[in-house]
């Protein structure tokens, strides 16, 4: 009964502990946020001039060990030649940094992965020739954080740090 007592007072003191703040983005919500919201990347100017194509994506893959995120893109021609399911596979990855304003997340040392055509297995792009035996692409912005995340309750957040774990992708807080 004693033992029970402590145990409950340990569990009262950690829920009096102050939890320090922080942004949790998980694979969804980088997909549906990343290049959407800084205005240095508009992939839809990218793409649109390929109106003959459906593009899905980016899918998001966190290579935890490595501290690195990995993007995907789909492009699929809206009409099949000969019935035949092309499809082409785009993936890049990279470490992700806080930006000089710690206001959002870019991905430094971003590196095209991998350039297939999925539905030709045999049929695989040598990525390295493609970039100079492998370099880096360098930086590229990757998403800016929202208001409601930098200010809570009144109190003014900066991103002070980033952690990358298999379910998601954490943004320390630290008070301005």
């Amino acid at each position: 009964m004693k033992g029970l007592g402590i145990i409950g007072a340990a569990f009262a003191l950690a829920g009096c502990a102050v939890l320090e703040p922080a942004i949790t983005l998980s694979r969804s919500e980088i997909g549906q946020r990343a290049f959407i919201d800084r205005r240095e990347v508009d992939l839809k100017k990218v793409f649109k001039g390929m109106e003959g194509l459906s593009i899905t994506g980016p899918d998001v893959g966190f290579q935890a060990s490595a501290q690195r995120l990995e993007l995907a893109w789909t492009a699929r021609p809206k009409e099949s030649p000969l019935g035949i399911p092309l499809s082409l596979r785009v993936s890049l990855s990279g470490t992700p940094v806080l930006n000089a304003q710690k206001n959002g997340i870019d991905l430094a040392d971003v590196r095209i992965e991998e350039i297939r055509l999925p539905s030709i297995p045999f049929v695989n792009l040598d990525t390295k020739q493609m970039t100079q035996s492998g370099e880096s692409l360098g930086t590229l912005p990757l998403l800016q954080f929202q208001p409601e995340e930098l200010n809570r309750d009144g109190v003014v957040y900066q991103a002070t740090g980033i952690s990358l774990g298999t379910f998601g992708l954490r943004v320390d807080l630290a008070p301005k």
